[in-house]
């Protein structure tokens, strides 16, 4: 279960941010061309994740039509 949700957008990327039950918090930080995930247990933590950017090497996944 959610206890809280929020999205941060920031000039190059947006965070959704999410509380469960336990206090961890899921952030997914995303653009139009890559995404990252991670998970705190605590809150300064999370912050320097949400401030430091996307990666800049990343994996893709590409599908073909058949």
């Amino acid at each position: 279960m959610n206890l809280h949700r929020a999205v941060i957008k920031l000039r190059d990327y947006s965070v959704h941010i999410r509380v469960d039950l336990e206090g961890r918090i899921h952030l997914f930080k995303y653009n139009n061309r890559t995404c990252d995930f991670d998970v705190f247990d605590d809150q300064f933590e999370a912050c320097e994740y949400i401030l430091a950017g996307l990666p800049d090497c990343y994996y893709s996944v590409r599908v073909e039509n058949d």
